[in-house]
């Protein structure tokens, strides 16, 4: 009986000479021009079809930092290189999703004006009230999420709104 260990050996030799690799995924013999390289970050082996479907399966699970899928491998994989190998649908979900996963970590508001509704972001980490919408450029309560009220309070510029708008019953 042979020592698997020594098949190896010339397995990965054979490989050496014929400018292939075996993908840890698909265990398949590939062809070296078919192998992904994300940004030669990491030093595991797979083919370009293996990782494309594999970020497809990340995407679809809405995971914005994707890990190489080598065993205990804690690198990323970098966007603009699985670019090329990806769907254009699938790499721009993958951009929704990372700018999705970035602004979790900050305070949000949309512009109350009903023509605008901009995602507004608190970057700064400020306690803010007063705002400007950088699309309609209105002024807003960052902190209520209504239209400036100016000269009031919060609670004060609550009472004062009219109670068929939709708005009313947010709470401050």
């Amino acid at each position: 009986m042979e020592d698997p260990r020594q098949e190896e050996l010339e397995e990965e030799e054979v490989n050496a000479t014929t400018g292939s690799f075996i993908c840890e995924v698909c265990v398949e013999s590939i062809s070296e021009n078919k192998k992904f390289k994300n940004n030669n970050h990491c030093i595991h082996h797979f083919c370009v079809i293996c990782i494309a479907k594999y970020i497809e399966t990340k995407i679809t699970d809405n995971t914005a930092k994707i890990k190489c899928p080598g065993l205990n491998c804690q690198q990323v994989l970098d966007p603009i290189s699985c670019r090329e190998i990806i769907p254009q649908s699938i790499f721009s979900k993958w951009c929704d999703v990372l700018c999705d996963n970035y602004i979790l970590g900050f305070e949000r508001s949309y512009c109350p004006n009903r023509n605008c509704r901009e995602l507004v972001v608190n970057e700064c980490g400020e306690n803010l009230k007063k705002s400007k919408c950088p699309n309609c450029e209105e002024l807003f309560c960052f902190e209520c999420k209504v239209a400036w009220h100016a000269g009031y309070g919060c609670e004060e510029g609550r009472n004062m709104r009219d109670e068929n708008d939709i708005l009313f019953g947010q709470a401050c």
